[in-house]
C-alpha cells in the first residue's frame, strides 16, 4: 500500500509539472507563429516588433540596476535563518514607463504598464531585513512581508537602450488639443483586457533560449516522474 501511494504521488507531481509547462509552451509557440513586423508596417491588432527601446519619461531605478524602462521586483520573506527558516510569502511590483521603440523604419510609443517581462534576471542571497531597510527606497520597503527577518530579492529589468522584442496591441495615439501626444509616432501599443503586452530583452532567440529551455526541462522532469510513478504503482500492486 505504501509503495502504491508513493507511486501515485510521483504520478501526480509529474502530471502537475507537465501541466504547468503548457503555459510557457503556448507562449513560445504563439511568438514563433507570429511574424515580426517593421514599425512602418504596423496595422490594428496584435503585432510583434523588434527594435531599440528608450524611456519616453524618466528612467526607472531598480535594486540591481539603474536607468531602466521596466523593473519587476519580487521579495520573498522568511522568518529565521538556517534549518529553522520559515517562508512567509512574497510580494511583487512592476514599475514601468512609457517607452519609444525604434527600428530602421520608424518609431512607435509603447505603454508597458502590467507587461510580462523576460529581461535580465538578478537574484540576491538572503539578507537581514534591518540591512535592507537601511538602504532601500520606500517602494522596496513596502514589499517586505510582515514579520520577516530575512528577505531574498529577484528582479527582472529591461535597461534603457536594450534591443528588445515587443508583442502588444496597437492603438492610435491620443490627441491633446488637436495634436498627437508624441509627434514622433502615429501608433501607441499596450496591453488589453484579453492580452498582456510582452517585452523580451534580446528578441525571439533569447525568449526561446530562456522560456523554451525551461519548458523542455519541466516536461522532461515531469515525464520522468510520471514513468517512475507508474512503475512504482505497478510494483506496489504486484507486492
Amino acid at each position: 500500500m505504501i509503495v502504491t501511494l508513493l507511486g501515485a504521488g510521483l504520478l501526480v507531481a509529474g502530471s502537475a509539472l507537465i501541466f504547468r509547462a503548457r503555459e510557457g509552451a503556448a507562449l513560445v509557440l504563439e511568438v514563433w507563429r507570429r511574424p515580426t513586423k517593421k514599425i512602418a508596417e504596423i496595422e490594428p491588432g496584435v503585432v510583434e516588433l523588434a527594435g531599440t527601446i528608450a524611456a519616453a519619461e524618466e528612467p526607472i531605478d531598480g535594486l540591481s540596476r539603474k536607468g531602466c524602462v521596466v523593473v519587476r521586483t519580487t521579495l520573498r520573506g522568511f522568518s529565521g535563518d538556517g534549518k529553522r527558516r520559515e517562508r512567509l510569502g512574497e510580494r511583487s511590483v512592476l514599475r514601468a514607463s512609457r517607452v519609444a521603440l525604434r527600428d530602421a523604419s520608424g518609431t512607435c510609443m509603447v505603454d508597458l504598464a502590467d507587461a510580462e517581462v523576460v529581461g535580465d534576471e538578478w537574484v540576491s542571497p538572503a539578507v537581514r531585513v534591518e540591512e535592507a531597510l537601511s538602504s532601500w527606497p520606500p517602494w522596496a520597503r513596502d514589499l517586505v512581508p510582515p514579520g520577516a527577518t530575512h528577505v531574498e530579492v529577484e528582479e527582472a529589468v529591461v535597461p534603457e537602450g536594450a534591443d528588445v522584442m515587443i508583442t502588444a496591441v496597437t492603438r492610435k495615439q491620443e490627441r491633446v488639443d488637436g495634436f498627437y501626444r508624441d509627434a514622433r509616432a502615429r501608433w501607441e501599443l499596450g496591453g488589453s483586457e484579453e492580452m498582456r503586452s510582452l517585452v523580451t530583452v534580446g528578441g525571439q532567440a533569447q525568449l526561446f533560449r530562456r522560456t523554451g529551455g525551461a519548458v523542455a526541462f519541466a516536461v522532461v522532469c515531469g515525464l520522468v516522474l510520471v514513468v517512475q510513478g507508474i512503475a512504482t504503482i505497478l510494483a506496489g500492486i504486484r507486492l
